[in-house]
C-alpha cells in the first residue's frame, strides 16, 4: 500500500480515483471530455415570469373556484344534452309511441343525448376528457329523471314542446320517480 496525496493508505481503486481527481481539478489532458452526472443548473429555466407572485394572486383563486364551477355546469350540460335530444325526437317523431321496444329508445336517447352533450360542451368550451365523466352523469340523470323536471315545472316546457308532450308525460310517469326501461320506480 502507498501513500497518496496525503490520504492514508489508500487501495490501488483508491489511487486511480484520486488520481483522476487531480487530472480533473487541474484542467488538463482529457478533462474536457470527463461526463458529469446530474442536472446542470447553469441553464434551469424558471417556470415563472419576473415579477410573478407565488400563487397568491386573484387569477390563481379564481381559476380554483372555478373548477368546482365547470364541474357543475358539465352536469348540466349532460342533463341539457338529454333535454335536447328529447326535443329533437318530439319534433321529428311526434308524441312517444307506448308501443315501441322501451330498451331501444332509452338507448337511442342516450346516444342521442351523447352526441349534443359533446357538442355542447364544445359550444361552452368544457373539457372534452375532463370532465366527460360529469357529463355522461349528467345524461345519465337526465335519462332516468327529466320527467321531474316536467312534473315540478311543466309551464317551462309546454312553450318548448307542447302542452300534449307535457300533459303525456306528466299522465305516464309519477313525479318523484326514477324511469327505467318504461317503468316508474318511486323514490
Amino acid at each position: 500500500m502507498q501513500l497518496a496525496l496525503g490520504y492514508g493508505a489508500m487501495s490501488p481503486h483508491q489511487l486511480e480515483f484520486s488520481a483522476r481527481l487531480a487530472r480533473i481539478e487541474s484542467g488538463v489532458g482529457s478533462s474536457k471530455s470527463t461526463l458529469y452526472v446530474g442536472m446542470d443548473e447553469t441553464y434551469a429555466v424558471s417556470y415563472r415570469r419576473p415579477g410573478q407572485t407565488r400563487g397568491n394572486s386573484v387569477a390563481d383563486v379564481m381559476r380554483n373556484a372555478g373548477y368546482p364551477i365547470m364541474v357543475a355546469i358539465a352536469f348540466l350540460v349532460g342533463v341539457m344534452g338529454n333535454a335536447v335530444a328529447r326535443l329533437l325526437d318530439f319534433w321529428s317523431n311526434g308524441l312517444p309511441n307506448g308501443s315501441e321496444n322501451i330498451d331501444f329508445q332509452l338507448v337511442m336517447d342516450t346516444v342521442i343525448a351523447c352526441m349534443v352533450a359533446s357538442l355542447l360542451g364544445l359550444i361552452f368550451r368544457i373539457g372534452i376528457r375532463e370532465f366527460i365523466m360529469v357529463r355522461l352523469m349528467g345524461i345519465v340523470a337526465g335519462t332516468l329523471g327529466l320527467h321531474n323536471l316536467v312534473h315540478a315545472y311543466p309551464s317551462y316546457f309546454e312553450p318548448v314542446f307542447s302542452t300534449l308532450w307535457v300533459s303525456y308525460i306528466t299522465r305516464t310517469t309519477e313525479a318523484g320517480s326514477i324511469v327505467w326501461r318504461g317503468v316508474s320506480i318511486a323514490m
